[in-house]
């Protein structure tokens, strides 16, 4: 596999990302969460300086700082360990897109929220929950795309 086609999946991952969270900062009020599928999914405007569920809020700075090193790493194992490189690609893009909103806004635009899910969220938070699913599906089930090269 292409090196450009990992880059533009990742890509791919931050721009969605920047661009819902564009979309939510435009069109949500903080404090009117607005249903989208009855009760079931709901988009509920927060800004969080934490991390998930808002946890290091107080210190955002190591939030980012934290982040900052998680997505490097992410960005290194992509091209190091080929065998994972689509489930960590997807992280890396989950990863990115929140250092990214941290870097400009000093804070992520979360808004989806799930009955029964704890907390608000956004799509990078997606990518990133979505890779560790696959990553971990990979490595109990097997090594697809190993014997690939990149």
């Amino acid at each position: 596999m292409k090196n450009w086609v990992i880059f533009l999946w990742i890509a791919f991952l931050v721009a969605i990302d920047q661009g819902s969270e564009v979309w939510a900062r435009r069109t949500l009020l903080m404090g009117h969460p607005r249903p989208v599928v009855g009760s079931i999914l709901m988009v509920h405007l927060l800004f969080n300086q934490g991390a998930m569920l808002g946890l290091g809020s107080r210190y955002p700075a190591i939030v980012l700082w934290v982040g900052l090193v998680m997505t490097t790493g992410l960005l290194i194992a992509v091209f190091r360990v080929p065998s994972y490189r689509w489930p960590l690609a997807t992280m890396a893009g989950g990863a990115l897109g929140n250092v990214i909103s941290r870097l400009i806004y000093g804070r992520v635009t979360d808004f989806i929220q799930l009955r029964g899910y704890p907390g608000i969220f956004n799509l990078s938070d997606v990518a990133l929950r979505a890779g560790v699913v696959w990553l971990i599906v990979v490595l109990l089930f097997g090594r697809a795309g190993s014997h690939q090269k990149g």
